[in-house]
């Protein structure tokens, strides 16, 4: 009877650490938020507003979309339906019982690959709790934040060469924006046809956010034409190899494109004399 003795024993210890594993408090799913600095808060975000919630869904990547309708913004341009994205873990917004549908939250959010995510411990919470309205009041004394001017070129001076198979064109590319008739002037040869000059009407000049430049060379009669995208820190994705990240990228498809035609556009690349 003694030498079963130790392993009897063995197993009521094993068997006690596991009824106090089993009745331990799960901590493993509890989401730790230190009470957050609503001013910091609110300087890290994209996007501050107070919305009723209309409807919560689960996607099969455990993301939980939330959409309120905006009742009052403060930062950013949500109005109307806007939709939040949240985790699906413990600091989700459903975890944090962000789920009463028509109960008006304080939301805060930033933009994430084109959406606008939020968590619980951004301090969103209903707009009936004490420490909510607090920050509500802060918010609505805060400038509200500037915008960005937009932006302008009057002119740019590039020299250029054709990359890719076949023979493209090579020299001076003048765009001038600022003349009441915006056009391409440019100086330029084709192989051994010699060197020529030649002005063309530029039309649709958009400058995005990151600086690049879209515009149109139309013809004469205007149902035709060159589109042009000028992207000023060309990436490798936009070409084969590295050797072009950074340098600025000149591409220029024809349009109409005829149905069922694959064209390839004309790409240079070229250095920024002046802008």
């Amino acid at each position: 009877m003694k030498r079963y003795q130790f392993p009897l024993t063995l197993l009521s210890l094993l068997g006690v650490l596991l009824g106090c594993l089993i009745s331990m408090p799960s901590t493993v799913d509890a989401c730790k938020c230190r009470r957050p600095d609503m001013k910091k808060v609110y300087a890290r975000s994209t996007h501050v507003f107070t919305g009723i919630l209309r409807a919560v869904n689960t996607s099969a990547m455990r993301v939980h979309t939330f959409t309120f309708q905006v009742t009052r913004s403060f930062k950013g341009s949500a109005k109307g339906t806007f939709t939040i994205h949240s985790p699906g873990h413990s600091c989700g917004l459903k975890t944090g019982a962000i789920t009463r549908i028509g109960t008006e939250y304080l939301v805060l959010g930033s933009s994430r690959g084109g959406k606008v995510w939020s968590r619980q411990c951004r301090g969103v919470g209903p707009t009936n709790r004490a420490s909510v309205k607090a920050a509500i009041a802060l918010f609505g004394k805060m400038p509200a934040p500037a915008t960005k001017k937009p932006q302008s070129i009057r002119s740019l001076i590039m020299a250029c060469r054709h990359i890719g198979p076949g023979i493209g064109p090579r020299g001076l590319f003048t765009f001038d924006f600022q003349s009441k008739k915006p056009q391409l002037l440019s100086t330029i040869s084709f192989g051994k046809k010699g060197w020529g000059q030649g002005a063309q009407r530029i039309s649709n000049v958009r400058i995005a956010g990151n600086g690049n430049i879209s515009l149109k060379l139309p013809s004469r009669s205007g149902r035709s034409g060159t589109d042009v995208q000028i992207y000023f820190r060309g990436q490798s994705s936009q070409l084969k190899g590295k050797k072009y990240h950074g340098k600025v990228l000149i591409f220029m498809m024809r349009y109409p494109i005829p149905p069922n035609v694959r064209i390839a556009p004309r790409r240079l690349v070229c250095s920024k004399i002046q802008l």
